[in-house]
């Protein structure tokens, strides 16, 4: 057995310094044919002592290093002490991860060379298909583990992308017969290309974002037209050029106004990185977390809200150069109704870019391109149960229809949201694919249905299923007692007594069911009511 073993620590804290005496000591123990229960009770106490199961682990290695005839122990400071393999893993994961950055870097548009282009690690990072890898790791540790293999960013500092290029240059002069050089070659170019992209001056803060990175959205309050009252105008300004990217026109600031504004944003430029905006996007709801914000997110935008005017300048600045701009260009151009507006938005974003010279300028494009036409359209989700085949809402039972106006068979177990679009037409989205709501008319209901559509009852309820079949054994049975009645009253035998006792029993049952329909249909109402 060996005199000692080493480990590789650093000794420059006492806690590491008392992690080597203790190994020292176990081999010095182990040499006199000491148990591990023995040495725990002989180092295991005092400020320094260790834990029996660390004992045993430190013995474990003990004896493999004496099998390979190894003079050194590798100690690990955190976890994964079992795992041989931890870092082989995680180079893994690294390497899964840039195979998922490069893909995601392809979205975006590209106006130039594709080496110079990409989307930062922080974005990418954040995402939301990359919860493992967040769970795993700290954003700083991933961005370092990139460099380390190379993989760089444009939006990284000037000086750490020449680091990187200087690692991989020493990289190469290494004779290591693993190192696949020509790799490296590549990768010390691309950082070369990136090297030779001009750019702007950053005089402010907002200029260190690209084009498409950030906007932020408002809505200002003005007399814009001097025939109408006060108006809304909704406005989104991209942060790093100061443009106008979208514009809509509407007589108060609702969720549908906010849609319509996105809505055309996409279109005419693509999906933002993040948007800034107030705190809520509709004053009749109090909470942050609203729909419209859950919607704008599933597109890949991260949506940040404040109740303060600092928060987002940009946009505050623009309503402010806009709204004497407007207002002559409104009257110049014979626009006088809210609905112009919309129709000429587009006119109206080129002109106020134009007339106060609001350019992309030598800035990279980071706006995501929709995938499709459903992608450029926002669908907010409305809570409600899918139960035998129909949707009920406002009282009234909604369908899934295919183009040709047939019913759609869902399947078990199928994705299914019911949502509503800017227009507040209402569709399915089954499987992602888009399908119209069809209301069903009144000869096209059940019973059930149309009981819970006169009430006013909600049809998914077993409350109201309940109501239901009470009322209806109720109401048959009481045209039956009274003919029943009738034929005894008619009869010649009505002079006997025992008959008269029936018909007067039968009588007060009548009166009886009677007032009690009266007051379950008078519950009925109560409870759709409330």
């Amino acid at each position: 057995m060996k005199k000692s073993f080493n480990t590789n620590h650093r000794d420059s804290t006492e806690y590491e310094l008392n992690k080597k005496i203790n190994i020292e000591k176990i081999v010095f123990y182990l040499k006199k044919g000491f148990t591990a229960r023995r040495i725990h009770s002989l180092i295991g106490d005092g400020s320094s002592g260790i834990s029996y199961s660390t004992i045993r682990r430190y013995i474990k290695q003990i004896r493999e290093c004496e099998k390979e005839n190894a003079t050194s122990i590798v100690m690990y400071s955190h976890g994964n002490l079992n795992n041989k393999n931890a870092e082989k893993d995680f180079n893994n994961e690294i390497e899964k991860a840039i195979t998922n950055m490069k893909l995601k870097d392809k979205e975006y548009f590209k106006d130039r060379d594709e080496n110079k282009f990409s989307v930062p690690f922080n974005h990418f990072f954040k995402n939301k298909d990359e919860d493992k890898l967040k769970e795993k790791m700290c954003l700083t540790t991933f961005i370092n583990k990139c460099n380390m293999t190379g993989y760089v960013k444009p939006t990284q500092h000037k000086k750490t992308r020449r680091n990187v290029r200087n690692y991989l240059i020493a990289l190469t002069k290494t004779e290591d017969k693993n190192i696949n050089k020509k790799q490296l070659y590549i990768k010390i170019k691309s950082i070369d290309n990136m090297e030779n992209v001009k750019r702007l001056p950053r005089t402010m803060n907002s200029v260190k974002f690209e084009f498409g990175e950030q906007v932020q959205a408002d809505a200002c309050y003005e007399a814009w037209i001097k025939e109408l009252d006060n108006f809304h105008i909704y406005t989104i300004v991209e942060t790093s050029s100061k443009m106008l990217v979208s514009i809509y026109a509407e007589k108060e600031e609702t969720t549908t106004g906010y849609m319509k504004l996105f809505e055309l944003l996409y279109r005419a430029f693509g999906i933002p990185m993040s948007v800034r905006t107030d705190k809520r996007t509709c004053f009749s709801y109090k909470g942050n977390d609203t729909e419209l914000a859950r919607q704008i997110i599933k597109k890949g935008t991260e949506v940040s809200s404040a109740s303060y005017g600092e928060f987002k300048p940009d946009v505050e600045r623009t309503n402010r150069t806009l709204q004497p701009w407007l207002i002559i260009f409104l009257r110049d151009n014979n626009i006088k109704t809210i609905d112009q507006i919309n129709e000429n938005a587009l006119l109206i974003i080129n002109k106020y870019n134009e007339h106060f010279n609001k350019k992309i300028g030598d800035k990279l494009n980071f706006f995501i391109k929709p995938k499709d036409e459903m992608d450029t359209k926002l669908y907010l989700s409305i809570d409600r149960k899918f139960n035998n085949g129909v949707i009920q809402f406002q009282n009234k039972f909604y369908i899934p229809v295919t183009d040709d106006n047939k019913y759609k068979i869902i399947q078990n177990g199928v994705e299914l949201r019911f949502v509503h679009n800017s227009n507040n037409e209402y569709f399915f989205i089954i499987n992602n694919k888009l399908f119209k709501a069809r209301i069903l008319r009144d000869d096209e209901l059940t019973e059930f249905q149309k009981f819970c559509k006169t009430f006013h009852l909600f049809y998914d309820d077993k409350r109201s299923e309940c109501l239901y079949r009470a009322a209806k054994a109720s109401k048959d049975f009481l045209p039956y007692l009274r003919k029943l009645i009738d034929d005894i009253s008619n009869t010649s035998n009505c002079s006997n007594e025992l008959l008269k006792e029936n018909l007067n029993m039968a009588e007060l049952i009548y009166k009886s069911l009677s007032d009690n329909y009266k007051l379950l249909l008078d519950s009925v109402e109560k409870t759709a009511s409330n």
